[in-house]
C-alpha cells in the first residue's frame, strides 16, 4: 500500500474546501434520478430483463463508476489539466466526430 502512496502522492491533491450544499443538492439529484429510474421502469423492467430492479441495479452500477471517476478527477490538481489541455480536447473532439459516423 505504501509503493501506491508514494506513487499517487505527486499528483493526489487534497481539496481545500468542501461545498456541502453543492453536495447536498447533488445527492438530492442522484436521489431522485434513481427514484425515477426505479418508478418508470419496474414494468418493463420486469417483462424483459426478468426482475423489477434489474434496469436499477444497473444504474446503480454506472452511477456508482461515475462517482468513483468524478472523485479522482477531482483530486487531480490543476497543472495537470493544463499540461493535457490539448491532448483532452482532441480526444473530446475525435469523440464527437465517432458519434456522427453510422455504424459506431
Amino acid at each position: 500500500m505504501s509503493q501506491l502512496t508514494a506513487l499517487l502522492a505527486p499528483i493526489w491533491v487534497k481539496p481545500q474546501h468542501t461545498d456541502r450544499f453543492l453536495l447536498l443538492l447533488i445527492g438530492l439529484l442522484l436521489g431522485v434520478g434513481m427514484m425515477v429510474i426505479a418508478s418508470s421502469s419496474i414494468e418493463y423492467s420486469s417483462r424483459v430483463m426478468g426482475g423489477p430492479l434489474a434496469i436499477l441495479s444497473r444504474h446503480l452500477v454506472y452511477l456508482s463508476i461515475g462517482l468513483l471517476s468524478a472523485f479522482i478527477v477531482t483530486r487531480l490538481p490543476l497543472s495537470f489539466w493544463v499540461k493535457s489541455d490539448r491532448v483532452l480536447l482532441m480526444v473530446g473532439v475525435t469523440a464527437l466526430v465517432l458519434v456522427l459516423i453510422p455504424g459506431i
